[in-house]
């Protein structure tokens, strides 16, 4: 076992710079992650849980911009994160009706 004695200013350096970097990848939020990121039409069809035809239909409508490379489509996760988050439903009391169902469909 190296003493700590042993270990030198520099490297002791290094290894709080190294757990600075690693903290501060932790603490970003899942916004920013996602913000970060290009998803495959297969990844968006999966996190949706919709059709080729749904998500061409949501292409078509302007709901989701998208990147093409080739014949594959990719579309950017803050997209998709700021999709979800537009028809986001807040919970609401048990037995009152949400304050905006035409958001759901």
């Amino acid at each position: 076992m190296v003493e700590p004695s042993q270990i030198t200013r520099s490297a002791n350096e290094l290894i709080l710079h190294r757990l600075d970097e690693l903290e501060a990848k932790l603490l970003r939020s899942p916004a920013e992650i996602l913000r970060e990121h290009w998803l495959s039409g297969e990844e968006v069809m999966d996190l949706f849980s919709i059709s080729k035809r749904t998500l061409r239909s949501y292409r078509d409508r302007g709901m989701l911009g998208f990147s093409a490379v080739g014949k594959k489509l990719y579309y950017r996760a803050s997209e998709i994160a700021d999709h979800l988050q537009r028809h986001y439903q807040p919970p609401f009391a048990r037995g009152q009706p949400p304050k905006n169902p035409s958001k759901l469909i």
